[in-house]
């Protein structure tokens, strides 16, 4: 799934934060209702150079060995930030600036 600014799981912070923008053939998917839903055989149409993934279930152990995410260049050259839901599902003030300093120090530690 990828979401824009207004669902959590990141989107806040990257996107109004630190304004990055999605790759192109994301953005023309999640324009309306403001996310989308993509199945793991496109996600190499899809992936951008860094992925901010929430999974309360994989690590990135198990991201690595999947032979789908596994092939994605931002999991080869270690750009995945995994987080929880618990963590990235929260939108308030605090938590976005939370979510904002913490992702800084992931971008900048790169």
């Amino acid at each position: 799934m990828a979401v824009g600014t207004d669902y959590g799981k990141g989107g806040q912070p990257i996107y109004n934060g630190f304004g990055f923008k999605p790759p192109a053939a994301v953005a023309a998917e999640m324009a309306d209702p403001g996310w989308a839903a993509f199945s793991a055989e496109v996600l190499p149409k899809y992936a951008g150079d860094y992925i901010v993934l929430t999974s309360d279930s994989k690590t990135l152990d198990d991201i690595k060995a999947d032979p789908i995410w596994g092939s994605l260049p931002a999991v080869k050259n270690n750009h995945v930030f995994l987080w929880t839901s618990t963590r990235s599902g929260y939108w308030d003030p605090i938590a976005i600036l939370s979510q904002t300093e913490e992702l800084a120090d992931w971008l900048t530690s790169l």
